[in-house]
Parts: C-alpha cells; structure tokens; sequence
C-alpha cells in the first residue's frame, strides 16, 4: 500500500464568530507554530466539484515562532513559487500561481 503524498497551504474553515484573518492566524499557529501578519488577501475561488467551498488565499508574513507540524500536518516544507505544482494533489488554479510567482 502506498500512501499519496499531498501538501496544501496551511489553513482551515473559519467559525465566522470573528474576522476571517483572525481565524486564519489561529489556523496558521495551530498547524505550524508560527504567529504571521496577515497583510491582504490575493485571491479567491470556487471549486467546480462542489460550489459550496469557497477558498479565500491571503499574503502574510512571519513575526515569530519556530516552525513546527501540528495538528493534522505531518511536516512543514517551504516551497519556492517555481515548485508549487508538483506539490498540489488538488487544482492549482492559473491565475493563483501567477500572484503568487510574482511576489518574488
């Protein structure tokens, strides 16, 4: 049995009792051990499998913290914006690649 391997940006459904960068600097600090700065959401999408998911993906920085695997993860791995497609399992959609290989 092999198991396939996937990997995702680091995040999760927020309660929507509070702001949704709160939520994802809650999220962030769970899995990874880091404390960011949320400073702008790039880019948003539905999934054509099932229109009732909404990403939403924001440009943030780090503040503080030594990264560590937590919750679900099993490990971090920074990517570069060149290597982010063989890393996805799911769709990368186009035009989040492009916003994203542009802020280096």
């Amino acid at each position: 049995y092999i198991k396939k391997l996937s990997w995702c940006f680091p995040g999760g459904r927020p309660a929507y009792s509070k702001d949704l960068e709160f939520h994802l600097i809650s999220e962030v600090k769970k899995k990874t051990n880091l404390k960011i700065k949320v400073k702008d959401g790039i880019f948003a999408k539905t999934y054509p499998e099932n229109r009732q998911f909404l990403s939403i993906y924001y440009l943030a920085e780090k503040i503080s913290g030594e990264e560590k695997a937590g919750e679900s993860f099993v490990e971090l791995k920074w990517v570069k914006p060149n290597e982010l497609k063989k890393y996805f399992t799911t769709s990368l959609h186009p035009e989040l690649l492009r916003k994203i290989q542009k802020l280096v």
